[in-house]
């Protein structure tokens, strides 16, 4: 789904709705190509450079995909991500329903499973970070059942439970 800053609609007291993620990025023809069919015009937006990480009030600049941390909670985040992919292929992507403990899930959040499956609060603010910029939204408003995953490179959902 285009949305956010590409596509973006007025109620009639004037009130912006921005829809769906705010930028594309490299390599995402597909959702170039369908901003220039819809009409939209794109904009450079920097993507190389050093990246900020606000961790307990004090800011972090790294080069990289990964900010420093300590090496036990790398660890932690490793194991997460492991075990999300882990999830992610029990899942049958045409009927996630159907998944073994969907019921159960369904009831959890990914907030709620990142707090259940993570020892390090660094490294589960790194998470909730992550995802909620992924989600557009917070990781206490979406389901573990229908939570898609991005660790991989991968367009499957996760599935399972904590």
């Amino acid at each position: 789904m285009i949305g956010g800053r590409t596509w973006t609609t007025y109620l009639d007291d004037g009130t912006q709705i921005d829809h769906g993620g705010a930028w594309f990025g490299p390599l995402q023809d597909r959702a170039y190509a369908r901003a220039e069919e819809m009409g939209r015009t794109t904009y450079p937006t920097f993507y190389k450079g050093a990246n900020i990480l606000v961790r307990d009030g004090k800011v972090d600049r790294y080069e990289g995909p990964v900010p420093r941390i300590q090496p036990l909670k790398v660890v932690d985040v490793g194991r997460v991500i492991l075990r999300m992919e882990t999830m992610a292929k029990q899942l049958p992507l045409d009927a996630p329903w159907e998944a073994r403990k969907a019921r159960e899930c369904d009831s959890i959040t990914v907030g709620d499973w990142l707090n259940r499956n993570m020892v390090s609060n660094n490294a589960r603010g790194m998470m909730s970070a992550v995802w909620s910029d992924a989600f557009g939204c917070d990781v206490s408003e979406v389901s573990l059942v229908s939570a898609p995953t991005n660790w991989a490179g991968s367009a499957t959902m996760l599935g399972g439970a904590g």
